[in-house]
């Protein structure tokens, strides 16, 4: 008799968060903007989201698998994204002799989100972990590459996130699909 009662109650904590979603978001961009017309906001702001970007796009690509059997697979591969986007942005250049090894690694991540989406097509988990991934890795590599580029980090961090969108997410999302389409396949 407990089960029906806690799946009403996610329920309505699910309906919760919808209908708070959208003035959230709004509320997010609003200080997003004000911060952007304030100098310190803008160095603040470039600085946070070249962590909060990656952190961002870990946490949305193996959120879908929270509740699947892929839940430390999942955790796994977005600890190593994690890993190697937040030392390529905060580090590359001290990393020496290991910045190709890093550099790798970021560009690997998100074939290993292609693999997962695979794996949880398979089981029925829907997911864009590779889209997510190949965002973050296009993100923190270009951040890296640009961040003295213009007046202040908060440039970078916009062109960044663009630049991301198209250079990661696109071929992200091909990978992500061609290994949905496989993993669907081999469960049918």
């Amino acid at each position: 008799m407990s089960k029906p009662r806690d799946e009403l109650t996610a329920a309505e904590r699910r309906e919760r968060w919808e209908r708070r979603r959208l003035p959230l978001l709004f509320a997010a961009l609003l200080a997003f903007v004000l911060l952007s017309r304030l100098d310190f906001g803008r160095q603040w702001l470039g600085s946070g989201g070249a962590v909060g970007f990656p952190l961002l796009a870990a946490l949305i690509a193996v959120g879908p698998y929270r509740e699947s059997d892929l839940a430390g697979v999942a955790y796994a591969v977005g600890a190593a994204f994690l890993l190697a986007t937040l030392s390529w942005v905060l580090a590359h250049t001290r990393l020496g002799d290991a910045a190709g090894v890093v550099r790798w690694a970021v560009l690997g991540t998100p074939v290993l989100g292609a693999v997962l989406q695979g794996l949880g097509a398979a089981r029925g988990v829907r997911s864009y972990s590779a889209a997510w991934l190949g965002m973050g890795a296009g993100f923190a590599l270009y951040f890296s590459a640009h961040r003295g580029a213009g007046k202040d980090a908060f440039d970078a961090l916009l062109a960044a996130a663009l630049v991301s969108l198209f250079v990661g997410g696109g071929p992200g999302f091909l990978l992500g699909l061609v290994a949905t389409a496989l993993g669907k396949r081999r469960s049918g």
